[in-house]
């Protein structure tokens, strides 16, 4: 058996990003970057569009939701985001100032021009889903099939998902 990870490769037609606008955007977000921009895409994404941007020596991942009307993938970020201030929250979207995901649904809704009136039920989908894998890893750990003690609590991770999702499919809202 043999282990491949997605090679970064070329742009699949219809995905390309503006290369040269993302290339300044990035320069203007941080002083000193120089170089020449480049963009390769990771051919296993369709849910959310995962491209490696060079500029220079310096590499990013960028993700981007899926071109059409499909908001599926996306809302699968919502999901794993985490609102600032929250007690334990790590991660970039736990920093003061970031957004929230009402705000993330509603940017991408204004940027995009698509209809995310299904959001929630795709938002709460979500939720089931990170509940099940959380589930199955903890009956593991319960079973003493693995040792790792980070497993001890996922019980309240699959308590939380769906406490979560019961809030927001009773009020229709996604919120922090």
């Amino acid at each position: 058996m043999s282990l491949s990870l997605d090679e970064a490769a070329a742009v699949r037609t219809g995905e390309a990003i503006d290369a040269e606008r993302l290339g300044a955007h990035l320069r203007e977000q941080a002083p000193g970057l120089a170089g020449a921009i480049s963009v390769k895409q990771f051919p296993s994404g369709y849910s959310n569009l995962t491209y490696l941007v060079a500029v220079g020596e310096r590499e990013f991942v960028l993700r981007r939701p899926p071109f059409g009307a499909n908001i599926r993938g996306a809302v699968s970020d919502l999901t794993r985001w985490r609102g600032q201030g929250r007690p334990g929250a790590v991660g970039l979207s736990s920093f003061p100032g970031a957004l929230r995901r009402g705000d993330v649904a509603a940017r991408y809704a204004a940027r995009s021009g698509r209809d995310v009136s299904g959001i929630v039920y795709y938002y709460v989908f979500g939720l089931f889903k990170i509940a099940v894998i959380a589930q199955q890893i903890y009956h593991r750990f319960r079973q003493g099939l693995t040792q790792d003690a980070r497993f001890s609590h996922l019980d309240q991770v699959v308590t939380a998902c769906a406490r979560t999702a019961q809030q927001a499919a009773t009020t229709g809202k996604i919120e922090d």
